[in-house]
C-alpha cells in the first residue's frame, strides 16, 4: 500500500514543499529513507518507529520504503519525523488517505510520541497558506506562533495519538490547545535616561535612527561607546508586523530554543570580537543564519572593531550593501536577510590625532577604507569629566528623541511613498531629485570633497546624512548648516 503527505524543507529561510511517499510492502523487515536525508532525517527512522509503537498503534512488519521527494532537495533536521508517521500510518491502513490530503505536517516526534517544536515553522506556514493547504498541523509552541502571525489555519496538537483521533474524526479539532502555552515574558528596553554628556555622539545616534545609517564611534576606554550604543533600539520605531514575523523567521531557524511569540523590540546583536567570519556572517556545512542575520530589521553592534578578524569585517560590506547574504556550499546555496544597522565602536591608535581632528588614516589602521566608506557617521566620543558626570543637567529624553525619529521617519515615507525606503538607501540619482542643495550648501561639499579626495560612495553618504539632519529639523531644502553637520561626521 502507498501514501502521500505533505511537509517542508527549509533552505535558508525559504521552505520548499517536500512530500512524502511511503510504500509499504514485501516479507523483509527493513525500514529504507531515500530523498537525500542528512544524518538526523535519517535517524526518523528510530524516532518515528518507537512514537508509533508507543501511541499503541501497528507499525508495519513488512518493508517500508519512504522517500522524500523531489530528491535532489536537500532534507535537514527533524521537522519531517511527523509527515514520516503519519504516511506510514496511511499505507499501513491506519489513517485513511483522505484524511491528510489537504493537510501540511511539520514537527518532530518524541520516542513517547510527543510533538516538538520545529525551527523554521514560520517558513512553514507560509509555504502551506501559498500552496493552498487548508491547515498545517505542528506542536503546541508552533501554533500559537503561527496564530499570533496569521499565516495560516495551524492546529498544535501534543501527541501523535491525539492527532490521529482528530484525523479519524473521533475528536473534533481543537485549535484552542494554543492557548494552553504561556508568553515568554519581554525584558526592559534600556534608554539614555542614564546616559550622561556625548552630546554630539546622541545627536550622531538620533540621525542614524532617523534614517536608518550606520554608526562608528570612536574613543578611549570607559568613554560611553557601549552605553551609547545599546540605547539606540530605544529611538527606533517599533517593528511593524511584517517586520516582526521576517524577525521571528530568522529567530525560529538559527536559536536552538523554540520561538513561541512575535516581537515588538528590534533585535540587538553584540557578539564578541573572537567571533569567526561565518559565526558572524552565517555559514556552516548546512548554512544557518549568522549574526548579522539575527540583527535583521534591528542593530548589530561591533565593540572593539579593530579586534574582529578581517575576514569578518570585510565581509560585512557586501551585506552592507545588498541588505541580505548568499551562503554558497557544495550542497547549496541558501539566502538570508540582514538588513540591519551597523554600529561599530573602537579605541583610537592615538588620541591627540583625533583630538586635532586630523584626517590621517593611521588613526583607523585595521580598517579598508570601502569598508569605512559604508559606514556614514564617524563619531569622536570624548570621555565624560567628572564634573559632568556630577552634575544635575537634564538630558534629552528618549522620548523626544523617538519623537523626532518619528516624525522624520514619517517624512521620508511621504516623499518616498514607501516605508522600507530610507534615506541611507538613496542612490545617486535619487540624492539629485530629493536632496535639494543651496548655493552654499554645495560650494561646500565640493571644496569639502576635493580637499579629502572622498570617493562616490562617501559622497552620496554626506548626501543621505545631510537630508536626514533636514527631515529633523523639518527642511525641504539642505543649507549650511545641515551641511557643515553632516561633513562633521566624517573623520576620514
Amino acid at each position: 500500500m502507498g501514501a502521500r503527505v505533505a511537509s517542508a524543507a527549509i533552505i535558508g529561510v525559504e521552505a520548499h514543499l517536500v512530500e512524502v511517499e511511503t510504500f509499504v510492502s514485501g516479507f523483509v523487515k527493513k525500514f529504507s529513507l531515500t530523498g537525500l536525508p542528512d544524518s538526523v532525517v535519517k535517524e526518523a527512522r528510530e524516532r518515528v518507529r518507537c512514537a508509533i509503537e508507543s501511541s499503541g498503534f501497528h507499525f508495519p512488519e513488512y518493508a517500508v520504503v519512504v522517500h522524500l521527494g523531489p530528491s535532489a532537495l536537500p532534507k535537514v533536521g527533524a521537522n519531517f519525523d511527523l509527515a514520516i508517521a503519519v504516511s506510514i500510518l496511511v499505507a499501513n491502513g491506519q489513517l485513511p488517505q483522505s484524511a491528510v490530503d489537504d493537510l501540511m505536517f511539520f514537527s518532530e516526534l518524541s520516542l513517547d510520541g510527543r510533538l516538538r517544536g520545529g525551527k523554521g515553522v514560520l517558513s512553514a506556514l507560509e509555504l502551506c497558506r501559498s500552496h493552498g493547504f487548508s491547515m498545517c498541523v505542528a506542536s503546541p509552541l508552533d501554533a500559537v506562533l503561527g496564530r499570533k502571525a496569521a499565516l495560516t489555519n495551524t492546529v498544535g496538537c501534543k501527541t501523535l495519538g491525539q492527532l490521529v483521533q482528530f484525523l479519524r474524526r473521533e475528536k473534533p479539532w481543537r485549535t484552542e490547545l494554543v492557548d494552553e502555552v504561556e508568553e515568554e515574558p519581554s525584558e526592559d528596553m534600556l534608554t539614555f535616561a542614564d546616559v550622561v554628556g556625548n552630546e554630539q555622539a546622541k545627536r550622531a545616534l538620533e540621525i542614524a535612527a532617523a534614517g536608518g545609517h550606520n554608526v562608528l564611534l570612536v574613543g578611549p576606554p570607559g568613554s560611553g561607546k557601549s552605553l551609547l550604543a545599546s540605547r539606540l533600539p530605544s529611538i527606533l520605531p517599533a517593528l511593524s508586523s511584517a517586520e516582526s514575523v521576517e524577525v521571528a523567521r530568522v529567530r525560529s531557524i538559527a536559536l536552538d530554543s523554540p520561538v513561541v511569540t512575535l516581537p515588538s523590540q528590534r533585535p540587538f546583536r553584540a557578539p564578541h570580537h573572537s567571533i569567526s567570519a561565518a559565526g558572524l556572517l552565517g555559514g556552516g556545512s548546512v548554512p544557518t543564519p549568522g549574526e548579522i542575520s539575527l540583527a535583521h530589521r534591528g542593530v548589530l553592534f561591533l565593540d572593539e572593531l579593530t579586534e574582529f578578524s578581517r575576514s569578518a569585517i570585510e565581509g560585512l560590506r557586501g551585506p552592507l550593501e545588498e541588505k541580505q547574504v548568499r551562503i554558497v556550499r557544495t550542497k547549496g546555496s541558501a539566502v538570508f536577510p540582514a538588513n540591519f544597522q551597523l554600529v561599530a565602536a573602537m579605541n583610537p591608535k592615538d588620541e591627540s590625532q583625533f583630538a586635532r581632528k586630523s584626517a590621517d588614516m593611521k588613526v583607523m589602521k585595521g580598517i579598508s577604507k570601502p569598508l569605512l566608506d559604508r559606514i556614514d557617521l564617524q563619531v569622536w566620543v570624548p570621555s565624560v569629566s567628572v564634573e559632568r558626570l556630577n552634575s544635575r543637567h537634564i538630558e534629552d529624553s528618549t522620548e523626544l528623541m523617538r519623537s523626532r525619529v518619528g516624525r522624520a521617519r514619517e517624512a521620508q515615507k511621504a516623499r518616498y511613498g514607501n516605508s522600507e525606503i530610507l534615506n541611507a538607501v538613496l542612490s545617486l540619482k535619487q540624492c539629485r531629485r530629493y536632496v535639494p542643495l543651496d548655493a552654499a550648501a554645495n560650494a561646500m561639499l565640493e571644496q569639502f570633497c576635493h580637499k579629502q579626495s572622498l570617493s562616490g560612495r562617501a559622497f552620496v553618504r554626506i548626501l543621505r546624512i545631510a537630508r536626514t539632519i533636514a527631515d529633523l529639523e523639518g527642511l525641504d531644502e539642505i543649507g549650511l548648516s545641515e551641511m557643515a553637520e553632516a561633513l562633521a561626521y566624517r573623520m576620514t
